[in-house]
């Protein structure tokens, strides 16, 4: 995708966002393409990346609150300090991504998630923990990783 038609549409996501949702357009990228591309401290709320081709993507300490990732490749993708506070991952690839100090309270994750990258100082809700303690580096992230909720 061109980064001019990308950059417009991040225009109007912004403004989608700034007027509850009255002005602009809600970021809407279902199977596009947006391997590496550089989406650092942005303010995504609320958009739509299902299925999207995100490999390698930075959304390091973006605002990703509500944002659909439903079945997206986010492989090797940044994730560092981002909100994903009731973001939905369903079914997402999250082999080798960094999960480093971001927060996914009340997320919707999937089994993938044991094969991430990092996840230390990662807030998580219980019902991921069975698959988090499949990690290998469980041990040395255990104490400090924050678990919210309960497991239903």
């Amino acid at each position: 995708m061109n980064s001019d038609v990308i950059e417009g549409m991040l225009a109007e996501h912004k403004r989608w966002l700034l007027s509850d949702s009255k002005e602009g357009k809600r970021l809407n990228l279902p199977g596009e393409d947006l391997s590496n591309i550089d989406f650092y401290g942005m303010n995504l709320s609320g958009a739509n990346f299902g299925s999207a081709d995100l490999r390698g993507a930075n959304f390091g300490s973006a605002g990703l609150g509500w944002a659909d990732f439903r079945g997206a490749n986010l492989f090797d993708a940044n994730f560092y300090c981002a909100n994903l506070t009731d973001a939905n991952l369903s079914d997402a690839n999250l082999t080798d991504t960094q999960l480093s100090s971001a927060n996914f309270t009340g997320a919707k994750l999937p089994p993938s998630i044991r094969h991430c990258w990092n996840f230390h100082h990662a807030t998580f809700p219980a019902d991921v923990v069975p698959w988090l303690i499949l990690h290998p580096k469980w041990g040395d992230n255990k104490d400090t990783v924050r678990i919210v909720g309960e497991a239903s």
